[in-house]
């Protein structure tokens, strides 16, 4: 007869509540949005106190054009002009690029791959001369050249085409490299400058807020293109490493068997709390269940052993934030009145 008077009891279920309690309040959090709302604190404190400590100290010295004091200096003309620099520096690079690629592939690889800097600076050079002396004074014969190619280039990227994937996977330049960009970018910005000049800044700002989006599609693509294959191979290699062959579909069977017998044949002990005495007893009675009942798995024993031993071991941890193994269902109704069980995690 269980005496519901003694100490031992009443202290187990004083401990039982405040666990469940804690618990409780736990998947309330995950619920009703506090966890999310405090690990997003979290992670923006980290990320403005290591700006400020880390970060500002190397830019001081360059001019930041960030906070109260830079962002007031930040006028029309001064974000005209870093928007243009950008956007000469991107064509240089590119129209230079392309005129190696057009040399003998054993002059080319050479400059590409950087063996040869004070040739790639006469290519860039050449390409300011041409863009400065022949491509941006044919923009400005346009009436709207940025609005009529911004048009274009937004069209293109809503309906890329196979096309689009041919010339990635044949050259490494993503739509947003294509030389319609750039020339929308010179058009943009040359269209600001008409604007301000005829409207006021008010009405000139929204090209300059245009060509900084096209601007910041073209850096970024250029920053992934180059590592386009790398990234690709590493990718299919963790897919086939994903992939669920007859053999890892066995294998994960067997194991969730095993982690059915190591739930299953817990036991109970003298508090009312199920968990095992240590990884050795769950093996001696997982194997010894398999051996009774004459079931084979397809896997060794010693790998049996081991998911033993990773169960015994995350059961101790969850047993560190969840002592009696308290479950917590969110229910689902569906519209046709039917209930869904839906399990909170509260054990990480």
């Amino acid at each position: 007869m269980i005496d519901y008077n003694s100490p031992k009891l009443q202290a187990q279920l004083q401990e039982f509540m405040l666990d469940l309690a804690r618990l409780s309040r736990k998947a309330t959090e995950r619920l009703d949005g506090t966890e999310l709302r405090n690990s997003r604190i979290k992670l923006l404190d980290f990320i403005s106190k290591y700006s400020k400590e880390e970060i500002i100290p190397k830019w001081e010295k360059s001019g930041l054009r960030l906070y109260s004091e830079g962002r007031a200096s930040r006028g029309f003309e001064d974000e005209l002009e870093s928007l243009w620099n950008r956007a000469i520096v991107n064509y240089q690079q590119m129209s230079a690029s392309e005129m190696i690629r057009n040399l003998p592939a054993i002059v080319s690889e050479q400059i590409l791959d950087g063996d040869d800097g004070y040739a790639r600076e006469g290519f860039e050079a050449a390409a300011r001369w041409e863009l400065m002396n022949v491509t941006i004074p044919v923009i400005e014969g346009y009436a709207t050249p940025g609005d009529d190619i911004l048009l274009y280039a937004m069209d293109v990227l809503a309906n890329p085409g196979t096309d689009a994937e041919e010339t990635i996977a044949e050259h490494l330049i993503a739509p947003t490299q294509m030389l319609y960009s750039y020339l929308c970018i010179f058009g943009l910005l040359i269209e600001a400058r008409r604007t301000k000049a005829s409207t006021g800044a008010a009405e000139a700002y929204t090209y300059l807020i245009d060509a900084s989006y096209m601007l910041g599609m073209l850096e970024s693509s250029a920053w992934l293109m180059p590592r386009f294959d790398k990234i690709a191979a590493s990718r299919n290699g963790k897919l086939r490493a994903r992939k669920e062959t007859p053999r890892k579909a066995a294998v994960r069977q067997a194991k969730d068997y095993v982690r059915h017998l190591f739930n299953h044949l817990m036991p109970t002990d003298g508090a009312g709390i199920r968990k095992w005495k240590s990884a050795d007893a769950a093996k001696f009675e997982v194997n010894a269940y398999l051996a009774e009942n004459k079931i084979t798995l397809g896997i060794s024993a010693d790998l049996v052993d081991k998911e033993c031993v990773l169960l015994h071991r995350a059961d101790k941890a969850r047993q560190k934030v969840n002592k009696f193994n308290v479950l917590v269902n969110f229910v689902f109704v569906k519209k046709d009145g039917t209930k869904v069980n839906i399990p909170v995690p509260i054990n990480d």
